[in-house]
């Protein structure tokens, strides 16, 4: 195994040893950097002597990214709701490949997730229409996300709940019905 660098290998049997494992774990934070690829190559033994090496396989040192914040609000216009979707705070040692957001039908808060097909890039902001995603105005819907790297993907996130409107208009201004030196009624 080399040090993540390309650097020289060490042995991690050795060569005197007779070993058929052909399965090895290592667990040692100074040997395995997260993040880094790995070489690793290996050879077999008979009673002839040492067989040339294998060709080098690589091995990323990652895992799934950790799953990240729930989506939340950011604002309403013009019938689009735009909602962020948050970078996860670790992305396991792979770079992270894509986010996804995912919807439910929306009021009855029991119904299956759809992933919203739309959104389609790593920006963090979506923008959800009912054109396009099918949201109806006055309903509140629950909205998850995950990420993916190469290994796999994240847990999906906690549910944010995100009505689809506008807060309502100001109101008109409000009206003396009575004062007096006491009292205000409007």
């Amino acid at each position: 195994m080399d040090d993540g660098r390309t650097g020289n290998f060490t042995s991690l049997i050795g060569f005197k040893a007779n070993s058929l494992l052909t399965e090895f774990t290592i667990d040692d934070a100074e040997l395995i950097i997260k993040g880094r690829q790995h070489r690793f190559k290996y050879r077999a033994k008979n009673i002839v002597g040492w067989g040339p090496y294998s060709d080098d396989a690589f091995v990323l040192a990652a895992r799934v990214p950790d799953r990240s914040e729930r989506p939340y609000f950011l604002t309403f216009a013009t019938s689009t709701l735009s909602i962020v979707i948050p970078r996860c705070l670790d992305n396991g040692g792979a770079p992270v490949k894509f986010y996804e957001l995912w919807v439910d039908a929306g009021d009855d808060f029991t119904s299956e997730f759809r992933q919203l097909t739309n959104y389609n890039d790593n920006t963090l902001i979506y923008k959800a229409t009912q054109i396009k995603d099918g949201l109806l105005p006055g309903r509140t819907y629950r909205f998850i996300s995950r990420t993916r790297n190469s290994v796999g993907y994240s847990e999906y996130s906690i549910y944010s709940y995100i009505a689809f409107g506008d807060v309502p208009t100001p109101p008109g201004i409000p009206v003396k019905i009575l004062s007096t030196e006491n009292s205000i009624k409007v």
